[in-house]
């Protein structure tokens, strides 16, 4: 089940990482002196005056490029910083070296000249397409850093004596190569999405570089379904009031987009207009249900905090959980009503046709309802997937619990709830504005708890490391440990998978005593409650699995013509370079 989707997300995933690799500016101010160093002593095997040229070239023309975007094509200079210029000008120069070796080789059959000419050519044509693909106030305004550069080559070959025609010539045949490449690349995508490969990676990259989700939002939600989601709360009320929220749609797509910031902006929410606490979980959903916008994000929200009728419960179970291989179910009860948790050995998203057939298993067994949450909680690989036998594990593992809930004693109970922050970590660190939340409850002289990590996932020994010290400094062996799966974390920092997962970085390790610090504070202050139960629906609209299937198509698409546009033009342009100098 959902396998399709799966295989999609993968896709479409491996395209993301590939947008984080950069590195540091550090990594890159180093590589972008040597690869000028490389270019320079290239051009004086050459030549030993032509270091003179290739150096001033490479140098002013960053400076020239970081000015523009800094002080006139502001909008861009978020994206297109020091660091990923310096990175553009680096691989620029890794393209433009090949002239300089092959003219290093055959110096005494080529004409030093005609190889500059080519560096220069190569050079500003590489880095036309980042402009005109990454330069958000359009097509026409991504060409002045390339004419910028094409004036500062015109200036350096004046100064050194060397003006040709061919100067200007050759870097405009290359910059007419890499516009013809982008226009050409958007316009044969048209057809598979109705927008082009590359409106569609501008938008994609000004919602996480410029904080600006309109872009992006605008695009999907033009092709996203209509549905309605279901989101239910468990609603506790002693002299506290708080909650615990099962929404059935997914934390995404990324950073601003559409309901990536579900879990922090409830919570926040909830407890500046009420004064409550509350726990927002990651229900088995995938990307296909992510919600379009923003927009109906805060639709949810205003519903969840309109009163309505709700279900009263009056008792509660312990936690119990059953292993079957690598999968783990955890479940409890309030009267009637069933929750289960379930988890795996390395996870990512379940699936939501694993919440159906667990419901219509606790509708046999007589349960009124089967609320359950992905506990989202153990990754070590970039990618990895609920497939089929996973999900026949959980669901083996569920069913179980389900028959040991289903016959198990009914206590009353004692609840509490707790928020904390942490302000030395942000969201380049892995943890969402939303914290930690903590739910104890005590039934039948049993402690629970369950930890819920604002984060995109949890590293399984942090997770292990928490576990055992709960249990062994308050004796507390009910524990489960899950995350939000927030994508609000995603695309802050240079990651390969986007995002940190929570647990990787040795210093997360410290929240863990203050963490045990308030689980006891809560096991002290627990107050007898009672619970309510309400299920509610909204209409909305989701990517759906077409958007998906679009978007990897449309990925797909635009890698295969990139490279055969890119041999064609390119070795048009070169062939017309050489037929010029001939």
């Amino acid at each position: 089940m959902g396998s399709d989707v799966e295989n999609n997300i993968d896709e479409i995933s491996r395209f993301y990482a590939k947008l984080f690799r950069l590195g540091s500016l550090r990594k890159n101010i180093l590589l972008f002196l040597i690869m000028t160093l490389i270019s320079g002593f290239l051009a004086w095997s050459i030549n030993p005056q032509f270091y003179t040229i290739i150096i001033p070239i490479v140098i002013l023309s960053y400076v020239a490029e970081y000015l523009l975007y800094r002080y006139y094509l502001t909008y861009s200079h978020k994206l297109l910083n020091m660091r990923r210029l310096l990175g553009t000008n680096s691989i620029a120069l890794g393209f433009s070296i090949i002239p300089l070796i092959i003219g290093t080789i055959f110096k005494e059959i080529i004409p030093g000249e005609y190889v500059l000419y080519l560096f220069s050519g190569v050079f500003i044509g590489f880095k036309t397409i980042v402009f005109l693909t990454l330069t958000f106030e359009g097509f026409a305004k991504g060409l002045i850093p390339a004419a910028a550069g094409v004036g500062i080559v015109i200036a350096v070959f004046t100064i050194n004596s060397s003006l040709s025609p061919f100067v200007v010539i050759i870097p405009t045949v290359y910059i007419l190569a890499s516009a013809a490449y982008i226009y050409l690349i958007n316009r044969i995508t048209l057809q598979y999405s109705g927008r082009g490969a590359i409106t569609y990676l501008r938008s994609y990259i000004a919602s996480w570089s410029e904080d600006d989700p309109g872009p992006m939002e605008a695009l999907i939600d033009s092709f996203s379904v209509k549905r309605d989601v279901e989101v239910e709360e468990y609603i506790f009320s002693g002299d506290n009031k708080f909650r615990v929220i099962f929404p059935y749609f997914h934390f995404g797509p990324f950073r601003n987009v559409g309901s990536s910031s579900f879990p922090s902006d409830f919570k926040r929410a909830l407890y500046m207009l009420k004064g409550e606490l509350s726990m927002v979980v990651h229900t088995p959903v995938s990307h296909d249900l992510d919600l379009s916008s923003a927009s109906y994000m805060y639709r949810v929200i205003d519903m969840l905090l309109t009163d309505a009728d709700c279900q009263e419960l009056n008792r509660a179970s312990p936690i119990y959980s059953y292993k079957f291989n690598d999968a783990v179910a955890y479940g409890f009860r309030f009267d009637d009503n069933a929750i289960l948790i379930l988890s795996y050995k390395e996870m990512e998203d379940i699936p939501y046709e694993i919440v159906e057939c667990l419901r219509v298993y606790g509708k046999k067994l007589g349960f009124k309802t089967v609320s359950v949450i992905d506990a989202h909680n153990s990754l070590i690989s970039i990618l990895t997937f609920i497939d089929k036998n996973k999900l026949d594990e959980l669901l083996k593992a569920g069913k179980e619990v389900l028959d040991k809930l289903k016959d198990t004693k009914l206590y009353e109970f004692r609840a509490s709830m707790s928020s904390l922050s942490f302000p030395e970590f942000t969201l380049e660190d892995g943890l969402g504005n939303g914290g930690v939340s903590i739910f104890y409850w005590e039934a039948g002289s049993i402690d629970n708890v369950i930890i819920c990590f604002d984060s995109n996932n949890l590293d399984p020994k942090f997770r292990l490391a928490l576990e055992e010290e709960v249990k062994k400094q308050l004796e507390i062996d009910n524990i489960i440990i899950i995350s939000t799966d927030t994508h609000e974390v995603t695309a802050r920092g240079v990651e390969n998978r986007g995002y940190v997962i929570w647990g990787s970085r040795e210093n997360n390790y410290k929240v863990i005593p203050r963490l045990i610090d308030e689980l006891e504070r809560l096991r002290d202050t627990a107050e007898n409650c009672k619970a309510m139960y309400r299920s509610r629906k909204t209409s909305v609209k989701v990517l759906g699995e077409d958007i998906i299937d679009k978007t990897r198509s449309l990925i797909r698409i635009s890698f295969r013509y990139s490279k055969i546009l890119a041999l064609a033009l390119y070795s048009l342009a070169i062939f017309t370079s050489i037929l010029l100098l001939w």
